[in-house]
Order: structure tokens, then sequence, then C-alpha cells
């Protein structure tokens, strides 16, 4: 058998299995993914905050660097008679310079979140305001975005009263 019979007997198998296994024509790549932020109006009510882990469990930034400090947990004790769980947290700056928040996501639906600003003063501190809408145990999180595209959570923890 000649070197050029066999080449083409290689390139028929090869569009054979091509065909038979579905290979189907070449397909194009997605494009970019794009998460795109909800940016919500500042309105705290005032209240007083929720209790939170101790100052020292302050997490700086999740997945990446920054120079923004988030409380790690927040926990409430489940309440059947509750329809919704307010978690108001400050979030410090640790720099000299504003950062600037450019955007917000929860777990779900049901967690809504507000800023009181969109911008952390250098050195100071802006509060968010997460409000969950559930009747049963769950676990939700709030992730903010500053102007680096640095990553900061806090995870809210509804569950039973521990005896």
């Amino acid at each position: 058998m000649h070197m050029k019979s066999k080449t083409l007997i290689l390139a028929a198998l090869a569009a054979l299995t091509n065909s038979a296994i579905g290979a189907g024509p070449t397909q194009t790549p997605p494009g970019p993914v794009i998460k795109e932020y909800i940016v919500r109006p500042p309105s705290l009510d005032g209240k007083k905050p929720q209790k939170v882990e101790s100052p020292s469990l302050a997490l700086p930034a999740i997945w990446s660097g920054g120079n923004l400090a988030v409380p790690r947990d927040i926990h409430f004790d489940f309440d059947p008679s509750r329809t919704n769980y307010v978690a108001i947290y400050s979030v410090t700056n640790n720099t000299d310079s504003p950062v600037q928040i450019k955007g917000y996501t929860s777990s779900c639906q049901c967690t809504s979140v507000e800023s009181t600003s969109q911008t952390v003063p250098a050195r100071g501190d802006i509060q968010i305001k997460a409000v969950i809408q559930q009747q049963r145990p769950s676990v939700q999180y709030v992730i903010l975005q500053d102007a680096q595209t640095n990553l900061y959570q806090t995870v809210i923890w509804i569950q039973p009263k521990r005896p």
C-alpha cells in the first residue's frame, strides 16, 4: 500500500469517526461572563444593629486581596413566628484612601441589601443592611465588590437555638 493511499484511508476514517460520534459543526465559544450588580439606594432605618461576632473575626477580603473588613458571620436564632431577619453591620476601610463599592449581591431573592453609601471613607466605615425573608432555618450570604474587583463575603446564619 502506498503512503498516499494510507493517508487517504486515515483521513476517511477520521471523518467517519467524527460523524459517527456526532462531533457536529464547530461551535463558537461563549462570550465573556458578565456579573451585573444591582445598586440599591441607601435607606437604613436607624435601628440598633444585631450583635455580630467579635471584631477579631472580621475578615479582610474573600477570594482576593483588599482593604475593607466585614464580619465573617452573623448568627440569628430561628423563630418560627418570624417572617424576616434584619442584619445591620459595618464595612470598615483600613486605608488612608476612600474605597468605592461597585456593587453587591446576595445568595437569593429572599435577601435584599442596602448601604448607607457607595464610598467607604478613608479609615472610616459604612453600614450594610441585609433583610432576609425566610420562615425556616437558612444560611444566606452578602458579597460586596470594590472598584478593584475585590470581593467581601458575610454569611448570615438562621439556625434553631441550641439547648
